[in-house]
């Protein structure tokens, strides 16, 4: 084992025979994120099970499967809350919704959607700017690639942890208490459409009039994040709009294919 590119513990072995086989064997794409990322979460599992190699690590997946499911929820690994960045849905509310109220129907994509709690909050206050009438012409679409995640997001069950972000009067207006937990209110729900997908390999064409793509492009090369930008302006109807992390910024050719709208909260306009 020796130190790597930026502090990442290195094992010996062939990597990216682990890889291919990781691919082959959860469906994972995993061609797009970053070497580091990778080395580093896999790492975490290859120690867990006092393991010296990726060879080694590799024969303890082929020996244990259920390995691939903790691999995933650590390749995966998903930190979230309701209305993370309030001042993101703060701009999405006040610059972004009014430009959307004349338009018949609403679709909005929440890519990366991990276990729901950003689409549930984007359904949440659509429903407080429309009113109960006009949250109607609104489907919200979730995706992610983790099963669990979705599993947990189509259950629509939160611990008080994940609400910290919540006004008391929408968590009285928009939950159920359930013992310790929080339920989405059904028609809350019904806004929301979960889908397993790998964002790098499905394409939409001019469908959606909002995309939300936070703390998901840190994960990609910079190359497959080429991609990622395209893919999501393609996804985009005329003028729609895309809100991406704090922490991300749009790069190269791709800042051409949009104009900003909020420089602080990282919101942009399809141009063209």
């Amino acid at each position: 084992m020796s130190g790597g590119a930026g502090g990442v513990l290195d094992y010996p072995g062939d990597f990216s025979r682990l890889l291919r086989e990781i691919e082959r064997r959860s469906g994972l794409h995993l061609e797009g994120y970053r070497t580091s990322y990778l080395k580093r979460r896999i790492g975490v599992r290859i120690r867990a099970n006092g393991l010296g190699s990726y060879d080694e690590y590799l024969e303890f997946l082929r020996r244990n499967p259920e390995e691939y499911r903790r691999l995933l929820d650590r390749l995966t690994v998903n930190v979230t809350e309701f209305f993370r960045n309030p001042s993101t849905f703060r701009a999405f509310e006040r610059k972004v919704l009014p430009e959307l109220a004349s338009r018949r129907d609403i679709r909005i994509w929440s890519a990366g959607c991990a276990s729901g709690e950003e689409p549930y909050s984007i359904a949440i206050l659509v429903s407080e700017f429309f009113g109960e009438r006009g949250r109607r012409r609104v489907r919200i679409y979730a995706t992610d690639i983790d099963s669990a995640s979705l599993a947990r997001g189509i259950k629509g069950e939160y611990d008080l942890k994940a609400l910290g972000n919540v006004e008391p009067r929408l968590l009285e207006k928009y939950f159920v208490r359930r013992g310790r937990r929080f339920a989405v209110v059904p028609e809350i729900r019904e806004m929301v459409l979960f889908e397993r997908q790998d964002i790098l390999r499905r394409r939409w064409v001019r469908f959606f009039d909002v995309v939300f793509c936070r703390n998901v492009a840190i994960y990609f090369s910079r190359d497959s994040l080429e991609v990622l930008y395209r893919n999501l302006h393609t996804s985009l109807r005329r003028g729609g709009f895309l809100v991406t992390g704090r922490v991300e910024s749009l790069t190269g050719e791709v800042k051409q294919l949009f104009e900003v709208v909020d420089s602080r909260e990282h919101i942009y306009r399809a141009a063209g």
